[in-house]
């Protein structure tokens, strides 16, 4: 169960990196 946990914690930061690459790579083009 803690492996899921972990697992799922990774993922929010990573997509959340993700995010704010894409909206700081949007903001520039503009």
């Amino acid at each position: 169960m803690n492996v899921i946990i972990d697992i799922s914690e990774k993922l929010k930061i990573y997509v959340s990196f993700i995010f704010v690459l894409f909206v700081f790579d949007n903001k520039k083009n503009q």
